[in-house]
């Protein structure tokens, strides 16, 4: 049962046993098991218990979406806030501090054009976003590279991504390892800025560079 659940962590434990010595109860209270059935088998008790297995797993599905929700939210409304000139600044201090997104790094604006949903582009947007963070080397990940992203239409996706200086050499490698990934996609930077004040601008300067791409099919990076 403790295996189960380490791989399976949303499992839901139900004993059926003969054995109903009290070290037996104890484990079962320890994992938090649904219930603890007594041979030989009441049919009833079973379904029953298998009702509020049921049960479980959908309460705690519907508060993980609504949790997931929410942060998407945050995560566009701070998004949304930062490609401004000017914004609240104690707003954009609260959405970043509940969503984990530093404000004091550097920061770059990036676009992410694919000519189709194909391939590697299912799931949703966070999906989609994590799949392209899981390219970046692993020491400009975690707490030293942060990104939140939004769709522009369907078939590009925005990202201000924030990391420290001393991983500003990995993000050429990572801009190639995207390029790799979707051969037809063509990929937008902005200016770099040390101030999330001016994301904005470049925000403004890798949407223009995304719209010349347009005039140059044979290049793929802008």
């Amino acid at each position: 049962a403790e295996e189960v659940l380490n791989s399976n962590p949303g499992s839901k434990l139900i004993f059926i046993s003969g054995y109903m010595e009290t070290e037996y109860l104890r484990s079962a209270i320890r994992l938090s098991v649904i219930d603890f059935i007594e041979k030989p088998i009441d049919v009833e008790q079973v379904r029953k218990a298998l009702g509020r297995a049921v049960g479980e797993i959908a309460r705690e599905r519907r508060t993980r979406e609504a949790d997931e929700s929410s942060r998407e939210f945050r995560q566009q409304k701070l998004f949304e806030l930062l490609i401004r000139r000017e914004s609240d600044v104690k707003t954009v201090e609260k959405l970043a501090g509940e969503v984990e997104f530093s404000l004091k790094g550097e920061y770059v604006f990036l676009a992410v054009f694919f000519p189709r949903r194909g391939d590697g582009l299912s799931g949703t947007r966070e999906e989609v976003l994590d799949r392209i963070l899981d390219m970046a080397p692993e020491t400009a990940r975690g707490a030293q590279t942060r990104a939140i992203g939004v769709w522009q239409g369907e078939f590009c996706l925005e990202m201000i991504l924030s990391f420290q200086d001393r991983n500003r050499y990995q993000l050429g490698p990572f801009y190639q390892r995207i390029l790799d990934r979707w051969p037809d996609c063509k990929v937008a930077l902005g200016i770099e800025t040390g101030d999330y004040r001016y994301i904005y601008n470049s925000c403004k300067t890798a949407r223009a560079a995304m719209n010349r791409a347009f005039y140059q099919p044979e290049r793929r990076l802008f």
